[in-house]
């Protein structure tokens, strides 16, 4: 996990223990399970992940075992190494007599692997060259580009040694080469004189660059000479005094450098628009032929699921009802199966059209998980149970009250708001397998029905779509009005030039996570704008790391600093920490900036309760403040939402739906009258929820990390508009939109002027205007090219056609153009520069290409081309079956095809060639020949 032991160490409880010190901030902790995660969750915001071991290894649990260990450890014959050896043990160089005895290897087992210091002694023993000699490169990750594995998972023994051999000559260290290569027939061959190959590794832009605006070079220098702070040379340059500049040149500068930084501000808002789309459904016209499932809460929203089934029959549907009341994932998986199966269907055959869920409409709470409704986790357990029955059918969540297409008050469901920030990464996760959501107001009438059968018919391309009264509405990313320019027009409109007035601080600021990456820079800004009082929450409190610097930090900027270990999730502590706020400063801020990151995990492959974890402190601190405090006249009551509630986030189901709830909270708060400001942000740079792991990660597909105080200064412009919702992220749109729609098209991101321009020159994927039917949710011909390609082959050719397929689009991942020769087969993709991002990629342009659905953890599990293909081909190869029935069939219409020829001499003769070429190459075949 993401922690350094120092702050860990005092967190340990009974059953715990630090097994491995792999990194400064990363370490494995070892213990009874319960314990450990116990643990885990006091470490808010950091990164874990749990390791599947067969024993908790250098833990207390270990403890029965030792003495056995000993005696055996005992019985063997040792001897003294002949080179240092650094002792992971300890962590420096080993005592040789030490390594010689049998208690060194008891406390091997039972002690702190200490790889970290390891590493370190090593460099300050002049170390730059590390090898590893082990079955893969587990450990060479760990030692900042330095270490050479010897042997690859996946990569034959042979290949991956001398590819290490290769790698340390590369670095400088000296190989034996003709050790190395004798008795194997190599020999030294002269180069060619001819000059080599050439091949252009730049990557090639897709077409002219867009010509830039050639500044002024008057201009140019008089800023130049502004920045630079250089009064003499502005007064020459402007023929004047320089006592005359006194006041005039710090007054340009610093206007200079805020319209550069509103410049970057105006380039990261963005808001939530809904567009009208009445006119392009045509209810009318809709047929909803075949077989509908549609999942119903047992009891709980009867008269929604009768208008929905009767508008499908309407326009010729069969609807198959499922009742659902609280079963678990097997459970629904049989009563989902048995259901099909009772109205003449299987989930390997015949399929549904469509998967209709009513489930979210139950607003009930979940015994087992009171931040979750009983619809949010039946619907969890929906999906997952469409998984294991291999159900692909598209499914359409429906809910009533989630989003706001044009007042605030249009959300009144506490709930329903969390499955829509759910839907946006299962778009993501199964884009195969996902139709989409609709919001429906309470009461349609027939006129509404009929839209929403056209939505669920798919034909239009929408996939997240408010139903109202009015008409029929999509969700749409717009640009956010710019700060700037609305200022000036407000300025010019008063007849002065002064930009419009700051949010100011008064009395406590409440800031939730107050003493993390992101709680921090609030709490630093909330005191230079005023706060007397700065009341800063976590779950350590003043034991969190960097807590007393802070403390100092903000006390000397004026504000008085309260630092409190509170559980925001304990209704009562928290209730406790606000009666002590001293009367004369009462709350009249709020920043809930706390939550909890989530580890990439596809819905399927996790929990209800782990999906309910994730999200439990961001939801059950925002119900708790906006409870406690509902009598408060507050100024400013702001919920930190994410990204991932707006376009998703890949394996971030429980992350985006929690951030979606408290979204849903805010416009609630607004309709009632009461302050409430919810912003999704993109990726803040200096600490927060991003390492730079996942400042990598978001790099390579256009997340662009923001600066801290420019970031709080729009938090700052949102609050003195007040904005009720914004996006504030920086998104490198010609990155961004490539990886976002390569799997499905995104109408989310229509109505934005740099996804427009790209579309229209053929750079971004799948953003089209989804006029026509979305086949597959983006899946090109849906295959029917390949598998025409592959028809006449041998499954051997076969095999061949697809690895070369690979390897070409691998290839295009990696930006080479040499085709299937720029990748080689039998490397793992995780050697050539391959990731968990590019990964993604590869297996979206995969599944274009072939119509498969494919695993999103392609390259992990299958990582080779060959591996690859295989996959591919063992799904393929049943539609490649020919029975002799369909044989007869085909050579019946051939008879039928060539009947004229019959009649004519020449046509006659050149068919009957024809067929005897064939009739002599199958009986070639038919010998084995």
């Amino acid at each position: 996990m993401e922690a350094a032991e120092d702050e860990v160490a005092p967190l340990l409880t009974e059953g715990v223990c630090v097994a491995a010190v792999n990194g400064p901030s990363s370490l494995v902790l070892s213990g009874a399970e319960d314990a450990v995660v116990g643990v885990v969750a006091r470490l808010e915001g950091r990164r874990s992940k749990r390791l599947r071991v067969s024993h908790a290894f250098h833990s207390s649990l270990m403890d029965p075992m030792l003495e056995e260990f000993r005696r055996v450890a005992a019985a063997l014959t040792y001897h003294e190494p002949a080179v240092p050896v650094v002792s992971n043990l300890s962590g420096g160089v080993a005592d040789a007599g030490r390594l010689c005895s049998a208690e060194y290897w008891v406390e091997h087992v039972r002690g702190t692997v200490r790889f970290h210091d390891g590493v370190r002694a090593l460099r300050e023993l002049k170390v730059t060259t590390f090898v590893e000699l082990g079955p893969d490169g587990v450990l060479s990750g760990m030692v900042d580009g330095d270490c050479v594995p010897s042997l690859r998972r996946d990569v034959s023994e042979d290949r991956a040694l001398m590819n290490c051999l290769g790698r340390l000559h590369a670095r400088g260290v000296e190989v034996d080469w003709e050790r190395v290569f004798a008795g194997t027939g190599a020999r030294r061959v002269d180069l060619p004189t001819y000059a080599f190959r050439h091949q252009r590794y730049w990557i090639e832009g897709d077409g002219p660059a867009v010509p830039e605006t050639v500044a002024d070079p008057v201009d140019a220098a008089f800023w130049d000479i502004v920045d630079s702070g250089d009064a003499d040379s502005l007064a020459r340059s402007l023929r004047l005094d320089a006592s005359v500049l006194d006041g005039v040149l710090p007054a340009l500068s610093s206007w200079r450098r805020r319209h550069r930084d509103q410049t970057v501000l105006d380039g990261w808002r963005y808001r939530i628009d809904w567009r009208p789309i009445t006119d392009g459904l045509a209810p009318e016209t809709v047929v909803a032929d075949g077989t509908w499932l549609m999942l119903v809460p047992a009891g709980q929203a009867d008269p929604m699921a009768e208008a929905t089934g009767r508008a499908l029959t309407a326009h010729g549907g069969r609807v198959v009802r499922v009742d659902v009341d609280g079963e678990d994932r097997k459970a629904l998986a049989e009563l989902i199966r048995a259901e099909l199966v009772r109205a003449g269907l299987d989930t390997a055959g015949s399929t549904p059209v469509a998967v209709v869920s009513l489930l979210p409409l139950d607003e009930r709470p979940d015994a087992d998980h009171p931040t979750l409704s009983r619809g949010t986790a039946a619907t969890v357990t929906l999906v997952q149970s469409l998984k294991d029955l291999d159900v692909t059918a598209p499914l359409w969540c429906l809910t009533s009250g989630a989003v706001a297409v044009r007042e605030d008050g249009e959300v009144d469901s506490a709930t329903q708001p969390m499955v829509w920030g759910l839907g946006t990464v299962l778009a993501l996760d199964h884009p195969r397998s996902w139709g989409g959501l609709v919001d429906v107001a309470a009461g349609p009438d027939e006129t509404a029905l009929g839209r929403l059968v056209a939505v669920l018919r798919g034909g239009h391309g929408e996939d997240q779509v408010a139903i109202r009264d009015t008409g029929a509405y999509a969700r749409r990313m717009i640009r956010a009005a710019s700060v700037e320019s609305v200022e000036f027009a407000a300025s010019a409109a008063a007849g002065d030039t002064v930009s419009g007035e700051p949010w100011t601080a008064r009395g406590t600021v409440l800031v939730t996570g107050g003493t993390g990456g992101i709680g921090a820079q609030v709490a630093r800004w909330a005191a230079g704008r005023g706060a007397e009082h700065l009341l800063l929450l976590s779950r350590r409190g003043r034991a969190a790391e960097g807590a007393d610097a802070l403390e100092a930090e903000l006390t000397a900027l004026g504000a008085r600093v309260t630092v409190v270990a509170c559980d925001v999730t304990d209704r009562a502590a928290l209730a406790e920490v606000i009666a002590a706020v001293p009367s004369d400063v009462p709350v009249r801020a709020v920043f809930h900036t706390a939550g909890a990151a989530q580890a990439p995990t596809q819905l399927p492959d996790s929990s209800v309760a782990e999906f309910a974890e994730v999200g439990r402190a961001k939801i059950a601190g925002a119900v708790h403040l906006d409870a406690l405090l509902v009598d408060r006249p507050l100024d400013a009551f702001v919920v930190f939402s994410s990204g991932a509630a707006v376009w998703g986030g890949a394996g971030q189901s429980g992350y985006a739906a929690a951030n979606a709830f408290v979204e849903g909270l805010a416009h609630r708060r607004r309709a009632q009258g009461r302050a409430a400001t919810a912003v999704a942000w993109g990726a803040w740079a200096g600490g927060g929820m991003v390492d730079e792991t996942v400042a990598q990660e978001f790099a390579a597909v256009g997340v662009e990390l923001m600066r801290p105080d420019l970031a709080v200064e729009a938090l700052g412009q949102a609050l003195a508009r007040g904005e009720g919702h914004l996006v504030v992220a920086g998104i490198d749109w010609p990155r961004f939109v490539p990886a976002y729609t390569v799997a499905r098209e995104r109408p989310l991101l229509r109505e934005l002027p740099e996804v427009a321009a790209l579309t229209a020159t053929g750079t971004g994927s799948g953003t089209g205007t989804g006029t026509g039917t979305d086949k597959g949710a983006g899946s090109g011909d849906d295959g029917e090219a390949l598998r025409a390609r592959l028809l006449p082959l041998s499954p051997p050719e076969r095999l061949t056609a697809l690895t070369d397929l690979v390897l070409v689009e691998a290839g295009q991942v990696l930006g080479h153009s040499g085709g299937s020769t720029a990748v080689e087969d039998g490397v793992a993709f995780l050697d050539i520069g391959f990731d968990s991002l590019t990964g993604l990629e590869l297996r979206n342009r995969l599944q274009r290409v072939s119509g498969l659905a494919l695993p999103q953890g392609l390259i992990f599990d299958f990582p080779t081309a060959g591996m690859i293909a295989e996959l591919m081909l063992e799904a393929l190869e049943p539609g490649f079956a020919v029975t002799p029935e369909a044989v007869a069939e085909e050579i019946g219409k051939l008879e039928s095809a060539l009947a004229p020829a019959l009649h004519d001499d020449a046509s006659r003769t050149r068919a009957v060639s024809r067929l005897r070429e064939l009739l002599a190459k199958w009986d070639h075949t038919e010998k084995g020949k």
